[in-house]
């Protein structure tokens, strides 16, 4: 037993699974993690990704924030929202924003796949908003399931790195 640890992710939910946790520019702590309602199967039709906030290096927490719902996110798409992957970066305007990578199946195959996707926060995690898929040209977007950890950006080039 911990007498000085705190439980980031309990109780509301049945499932909290994938954590990750990033600094923001902010210096706030953001905890991100898939919610799986129901039960911690990978192939649940209604994960969500939420988000904790804390601001004195996690010795309490922000009430959770939903970051995306489990609803479809895209035509052929499930509702399996998974593998949390957030950086904070800095803009080409020198301002600083929350950039959050994920995928919409666990588990793909060649023949079963979902679309890797992303959303930003402009606000050090409390709003967030443009989703958009993700592009891989000259190929097509076949869930190349991103994540789970933490992105990097490079502090010369301001190129982002994501793990997949």
């Amino acid at each position: 037993p911990c007498d000085t640890c705190v439980a980031v992710f309990a109780s509301a939910s049945r499932c909290y699974r994938i954590p990750v946790i990033i600094r923001s520019h902010l210096g706030t702590l953001l905890a991100f993690a898939e919610d799986r309602g129901a039960d911690c199967s990978d192939d649940g039709d209604n994960h969500s990704l939420v988000l904790r906030r804390s601001h004195d290096d996690g010795r309490t927490w922000d009430p959770i924030i939903v970051v995306r719902r489990g609803s479809p996110p895209c035509d052929g798409c499930s509702a399996a929202i998974s593998n949390p992957n957030p950086v904070s970066v800095t803009l080409p305007d020198g301002s600083s924003a929350i950039l959050l990578h994920f995928t919409t199946l666990n588990n793909p195959q060649p023949d079963r796949h979902g679309h890797d996707r992303q959303i930003w926060s402009g606000d050090d995690g409390l709003t967030w908003r443009n989703e958009t898929l993700l592009s891989y040209p000259p190929q097509e977007n076949i869930g190349a399931m991103v994540g789970p950890s933490a992105g990097l950006q490079d502090s010369r080039s301001g190129t982002i790195y994501f793990s997949a």
